[in-house]
C-alpha cells in the first residue's frame, strides 16, 4: 500500500442524498472505520495543536511524520505555529492512543517566508515533522515512494494501492479510510523541504 498517494486522493461520490453533517461529502459516504492499533493504520495519527486544531499525520520514519503544511499555519497571526505547540498522537481513537511525541522541529515545502506561503498549491502543502522521540514499535512507519506520472498514479489506484485515510471534521476521533477513491489531481512539480 502506497500511503503517499493517500494524501493526493479525493473521493468522488455519486448520489446527493447524504446528510449535510458530512462536511463536504456529496453522495454516498464510502469511508470505513479501520483498526487504528494494527499496521498499517497504527502509523497514522492526529497532529494536535495547543490551539485545539488537528490534522492527520503519517509516520514515515522512526521520527518523521508526513502531514499537510496548512496544518502548521496560524491564520489568525499569519505565522507558522511553533513546533512546541504541536504533538503527534499515533493510533488515536477517542481518548486512547498507542503512543505520542512532541514535535521538536519541522520542514515545509516550497515557501521560505510567510509571504510566499500559498496552501492552495499542492506542491507547497507538505510538511515533515520531527518527533522528540522514537515511538513504540506498535506504530511502525509506512514506507513511501515517489509517484512520477499520472499514468503510474492511475495504475496504482486501479490496483487498490492508493487510498484516503484520516481523521475528518465529522469524525475527528475515529480513523476512517476510503479504499476506492478517485484521483483528482497529479503534480509533477518538485518541491524541496525548507527547514
Amino acid at each position: 500500500m502506497n500511503m503517499l498517494g493517500a494524501v493526493l486522493c479525493s473521493a468522488q461520490f455519486t448520489s446527493a442524498d447524504q446528510p449535510a453533517t458530512n462536511f463536504g461529502i456529496i453522495g454516498n459516504d464510502d469511508r470505513q472505520i479501520v483498526a487504528e492499533t494494527r499496521p498499517p493504520w497504527s502509523a497514522i495519527g492526529r497532529v494536535n495543536s495547543t490551539l485545539g486544531a488537528f490534522c492527520t499525520g503519517t509516520l514515515v520514519g522512526p521520527r518523521q511524520v508526513l502531514t499537510a503544511s496548512h496544518c502548521l499555519w496560524n491564520k489568525r497571526t499569519n505565522r507558522w505555529l511553533p513546533p512546541c505547540s504541536l504533538r503527534f498522537v499515533a493510533g488515536y481513537r477517542n481518548s486512547s492512543y498507542l503512543d505520542y511525541a512532541h514535535i521538536s522541529s519541522y520542514s515545509i515545502t516550497g515557501a521560505t517566508t510567510t509571504s510566499q506561503y500559498r496552501p492552495t498549491m499542492l506542491e507547497q502543502d507538505w510538511a515533515v515533522l520531527m518527533l522528540s522521540k522514537d515511538l513504540s514499535p506498535l506504530t511502525s512507519p509506512i514506507s513511501i515512494s515517489p509517484i512520477s506520472s499520472q499514468v503510474e498514479l492511475e495504475r496504482l489506484s486501479h490496483r487498490g494501492e492508493i487510498l484516503q485515510a484520516g481523521y475528518s471534521k465529522d469524525r475527528p476521533h475515529i480513523l476512517t479510510a476510503h479504499h476506492d477513491c478517485t484521483i483528482k489531481k497529479f503534480s509533477a512539480k518538485q518541491s524541496n523541504f525548507v527547514p
